[in-house]
């Protein structure tokens, strides 16, 4: 009886010490899972990430403290053209962080009481970060950038035809680094709000491109049709000697009509005429297009023309004129209009000015009909700039001009020619003068009338 009581007792002493550590480690489970419970009240999840950014058992303060630390070091990188980069970095942009409450949102989503199946699965969160930043900084920094400064930047060109000892030949655009000023703000702004670290400007098209390129069918048929005409020699023969027209005479009268077609000025090869016809003492007779009257003969009316100072009238319908209106009256202002023009192989013709004042000045110009929507368009392009207030344009024009060798040292030739067209009551656009020559920019419906008119006025008997 003692040995099986004895037994019993030991039996009942061990399962009490089994219970007695059963519930010691209850009571440690509750007991961390109460001290969970109040850690993870108040500390996200263990592996919790918010933007990529480690939050693993952090408050809401110290993942608010690592963001400001992010945004402090936060630099966007700009991939240019020629592997060239640069970089604006967040000191430059004044960007700070805003607590707007979204880091404590993603807290509370988190309950507490279930800390313990963090273990199983991580928490990626991905969140926008509320940053203020200077935008007049920022644009400053844009100004600044190497990319913007006037040394560094090569303008596009156009493709154009390029004479050479053979003919015309294709000489290949220029891409050029040149950007887009108000673009490149506006894709950072984005690349910035959208909280990117890199920025390819030439994927995003920020950079200004030529109009015309050598594979350009118009440019390729110009240059087909211009080299076909030089391909032509005309050979006059006056006895004892000769007088050869070839491809170095010929590429001056050629221009372009409204279709893109390289044609011959008819005005030009009527002024070598009429030159020859001096040179060698033949005697030439300019008929008039418009009545059956007799025209101008050339040397039987030499004194007259000598005494007037004009030997021709001629016209030109193949023009527009362009007006930049609020120019800045500034040192340069004209260089960077034409030059940028020039550059382009866009040619000016008459040129007028007006006269500065603190709204700025007024620059008008003509250019070939052909060329106005490339010249119009690359100056649009440039605006940001040129800084003009407003581009006129107007292809409803012609210039109508007196040519004469003389007419430097004969006053009253400008009365004269203006007399004209207030008796034939045609108003006068545009007026620009030279040692021997007089263009006035005219109506192009009035065009054929304005010739008739001062043709009559110098040259009616």
């Amino acid at each position: 009886m003692k040995k099986k009581k004895g037994k019993k007792g030991k039996y009942t002493k061990a399962k009490k010490i089994v219970l007695g550590i059963l519930i010691g480690y209850v009571a440690l489970m509750v007991l961390g899972y109460i001290a969970g419970v109040v850690y993870f009240t108040k500390h996200f999840y263990l592996g919790s990430q918010i933007n990529g950014m480690n939050a693993s058992g952090k408050s809401v303060e110290d993942v608010e403290d690592s963001i400001v630390d992010e945004i402090a070091s936060y630099t966007l990188k700009l991939k240019e053209r020629d592997g060239k980069t640069e970089s604006i970095v967040a000191s430059q942009i004044n960007m700070q962080y805003v607590d707007d409450g979204k880091i404590q949102e993603l807290k509370d989503k988190q309950n507490p009481f279930l800390w313990f199946l963090s273990f199983a699965h991580q928490n990626d969160y991905d969140m926008s970060a509320t940053t203020t930043y200077d935008k007049d900084m920022l644009y400053a920094a844009v100004d600044a950038l190497d990319a913007f400064q006037e040394a560094n930047i090569t303008q596009p060109a156009d493709a154009y035809l390029g004479d050479t000892d053979t003919g015309y030949e294709i000489v290949p655009e220029v891409m050029g680094n040149a950007l887009d000023k108000d673009k490149v703000k506006e894709q950072i702004l984005k690349a910035i709000d959208g909280g990117k670290t890199e920025l390819d400007l030439e994927a995003e098209d920020c950079y200004l491109k030529p109009t015309v390129y050598s594979t350009d069918e118009n440019l390729i048929k110009q240059r087909d049709q211009s080299n076909a005409y030089l391909g032509v020699t005309v050979t006059f023969d006056f006895s004892d000697r000769q007088e050869v027209v070839n491809k170095d005479v010929i590429k001056n009268w050629l221009t372009t009509d409204e279709n893109g077609d390289v044609v011959l000025d008819e005005e030009k090869a009527k002024e070598f005429v009429v030159e020859m016809a001096k040179k060698y003492n033949i005697k030439l007779e300019v008929l008039s297009s418009f009545t059956g009257h007799p025209g101008t003969k050339i040397k039987g009316v030499a004194k007259r023309m000598e005494k007037t100072a004009v030997s021709s009238v001629a016209k030109d319908k193949d023009i527009a004129r362009i007006a930049l209106v609020g120019v800045p009256n500034e040192v340069g202002t004209s260089f960077k209009v034409f030059s940028l023009l020039a550059q382009n192989h866009i040619n000016v013709d008459i040129i007028l000015q007006g006269i500065g004042h603190e709204e700025g000045k007024d620059i008008c110009f003509t250019v070939a009909e052909g060329d106005l929507k490339k010249a119009a368009g690359l100056l649009e392009s440039h605006k940001a700039e040129l800084r003009f207030a407003r581009l006129e344009t107007n292809a409803d024009i012609a210039k109508v001009s007196v040519v004469g060798s003389g007419m430097i040292n004969n006053p009253g030739v400008a009365a004269k020619l203006f007399e004209a067209l207030y008796d034939a009551h045609i108003n006068i656009n545009m007026i620009s003068t030279s040692e021997i020559k007089i263009s006035v920019l005219v109506d192009k419906k009035d065009a054929d009338r304005a010739v008739q008119a001062v043709h009559d006025k110098f040259f009616a008997f």
